[in-house]
């Protein structure tokens, strides 16, 4: 993969209204970077140090290269950039996966996943993988801390707190519209699309102005854009009757002792 080797062309107003203001500008490449596989997914974080931002590149086979995107000038010329402006990244910046089990699969990345526990920003040392032959991993500091596999070729991949917890949960789904929601303790839930799906992305959105809900949004080969709107899970975490009991019961009494003392003890 390698940048355009020309400068890009103006961008025209993108209103009348930012015309009217005087808003314009030029497009210049400042900087390039040539890797050996096909890139197919693209995620933008930043240093856990000092907040620069850091560009995770997908490659074959549940690999990733970090781009360094901080110290590289800004171009205030019209020359096109020279050979010596296109970085050749080296093996050693890869990221492998030993465990692959197609080394040509088509890998998708998300970086920066919310951790929870108070936090507001997403850690950019969380990063999520997955690949065309079912891989879902999820890595920290470049460390691989879980992974498993699934019996679909993933093809899309998302972060979103679907639970409320403040935490991020890993998104994948298929091309027949099976979805896989997966929390940093590796439970899961399988939801089945009905149809065919030929891209996907989780996010917030909201149909008013004042409020953005999780969704699911699928696009179809059959010509449709369907939205699951405000699709929440109370817990990804699996419950039997004594734990939901234990959290909502107030008088137990109607109950045999040693049933109590079960919930008791659960409590």
């Amino acid at each position: 993969w390698k940048t355009a080797s020309r400068p890009a062309q103006a961008p025209r107003p993108a209103s009348k209204r930012m015309a009217a203001k005087g808003l314009h500008g030029e497009l210049f490449q400042i900087q390039g970077w040539s890797v050996e596989g096909q890139v197919t997914s693209l995620s933008v974080t930043a240093h856990s140090d000092d907040r620069h931002a850091k560009l995770v590149v997908s490659q074959p086979g549940g690999q990733y290269v970090l781009l360094d995107c901080s110290h590289y000038p800004l171009r205030h010329d019209s020359e096109s950039p020279s050979a010596n402006d296109i970085i050749v990244v080296p093996p050693s910046a890869y990221h492998l996966s030993r465990s692959a089990r197609h080394p040509e699969a088509v890998t998708e990345v998300a970086a920066g996943l919310l951790r929870g526990e108070g936090s507001t920003t997403g850690d950019p040392d969380l990063i999520a993988v997955a690949s065309m032959d079912g891989t879902v991993k999820l890595l920290e500091h470049g460390r691989l801390l879980w992974e498993l596999h699934v019996d679909h070729e993933l093809f899309a991949l998302s972060k979103l707190d679907i639970t409320g917890d403040g935490a991020d949960e890993i998104i994948v789904c298929a091309w027949d519209g099976v979805t896989y929601i997966v929390d940093r303790q590796q439970n899961l839930v399988q939801f089945e699309f009905e149809d065919k799906v030929c891209a996907f992305v989780a996010g917030m959105y909201g149909i008013s102005r004042d409020k953005n809900v999780p969704c699911l949004v699928y696009a179809t080969f059959t010509g449709k854009i369907v939205v699951l709107h405000n699709t929440v899970l109370k817990s990804m975490r699996t419950s039997n009757l004594l734990d939901v009991m234990a959290e909502q019961a107030e008088d137990l009494s109607f109950l045999p002792k040693d049933v109590q003392q079960a919930i008791v003890d659960k409590g």
